[in-house]
């Protein structure tokens, strides 16, 4: 791979990145850092753009759900953006990295500042691993609050769907779910109790039907219909592995109550136990429905199969009594 670099385009550069610029309000020029190979991201966006966004102060739950996600969605092809900004930015961009996600990182800075600074090691990290930063502002530009505010509408033009992780009444994360519906693009949003403060804008979103929920990463199958069957077979391969590593002695094509506690047996060996939204979200990827494995939960626990310890599962042995 060759030396990162600095790239500046225009509309007239080469044909390959015209889909850029065809945005509401397009910028001028781009300016972006990265080795001469990872420009071959750009032709993907939007099709294979997925924004991951919210607050710079998430809840430790949020910045655990960014990363079960995105570790779902290893072996997809997707390609992570966001805005390099602490918190949820920062999470979106590191989860990517670790699972082999390609990541482009848009600031609201010219490439001679990176804010925030605590960021400059990931922005690094970033172009090392073959992703881009991306601005359209120029060297010595002066960073301006709005200048953030006005980089939203890349993020989310360039991106096939947005994921609104966590966002209060007041986050930008919402000016980017806007510029995500002015451009006709998917808009995601994490599902929350009504009156929880720290996910007020989550709840305007879903509540005013501006975005969908995003109960697990099958439900981005409104936006790549094919996502849902290839993270069905990424999880029946990791579900195997684990198997076959767990000296587990039922295969996993048995009942469901069976499948469940082997499922269960796995996690409790990485874990120490398993949470019932974590499973839920097994089954949903498996292409189970939410009815269909309450149902096989309830029968599991009747069965004596898996035990309830204060809300989280344990298997009862590693080997599965016949039913």
């Amino acid at each position: 791979m060759s030396s990162p670099s600095v790239f500046c385009l225009d509309p007239s550069t080469d044909p390959r990145f015209s889909r850029l610029w065809q945005i509401l309000r397009p910028p001028q020029n781009l300016y972006i850092e990265g080795h001469e190979e990872a420009l071959e991201l750009l032709p993907l966006l939007p099709d294979a753009g997925f924004a991951i966004v919210g607050t710079r102060s998430p809840q430790p739950r949020s910045r655990s759900l960014v990363r079960e996600r995105v570790e779902e969605l290893a072996k997809t092809g997707l390609i992570i953006l966001s805005g390099l900004a602490r918190g949820i930015d920062a999470e979106a961009h590191s989860a990517a990295l670790d699972v082999g996600l390609s990541t482009i990182a848009i600031l609201g800075t010219g490439l001679d500042t990176t804010y925030p600074r605590e960021n400059t090691a990931l922005r690094k990290r970033i172009v090392q691993s073959g992703g881009l930063v991306i601005t359209e502002f120029p060297e010595g530009t002066e960073t301006v609050p709005s200048f953030f505010l006005k980089r939203n509408r890349l993020i989310a033009a360039w991106s096939n769907a947005t994921w609104i992780v966590e966002a209060g009444m007041r986050s930008g994360a919402l000016n980017t779910a806007k510029w995500a519906r002015d451009h006709h693009r998917h808009c995601f949003a994490t599902p929350c109790f009504p009156g929880d403060p720290n996910l007020a804008g989550n709840f305007t979103l879903l509540d005013r039907e501006d975005a969908l929920p995003l109960w697990s990463s099958a439900t981005l199958g409104h936006a790549w219909p094919g996502l849902p069957s290839t993270l069905a077979e990424n999880e029946r391969s990791r579900s195997h592995a684990r198997a076959d590593g767990g000296g587990l002695q039922l295969p996993l094509e048995g009942s469901d109550e069976e499948r469940l506690a082997v499922e269960i047996t796995a996690r409790s060996a990485e874990r120490g136990g398993a949470a019932v939204q974590d499973l839920l979200d097994w089954a949903v990827v498996d292409g189970w429905a939410p009815q269909r494995f309450f149902v096989a939960l309830q029968k599991a626990l009747q069965l004596g199969l898996i035990a309830d310890e204060q809300g989280v599962l344990a298997a009862k042995s590693t080997r599965i009594p016949s039913v």
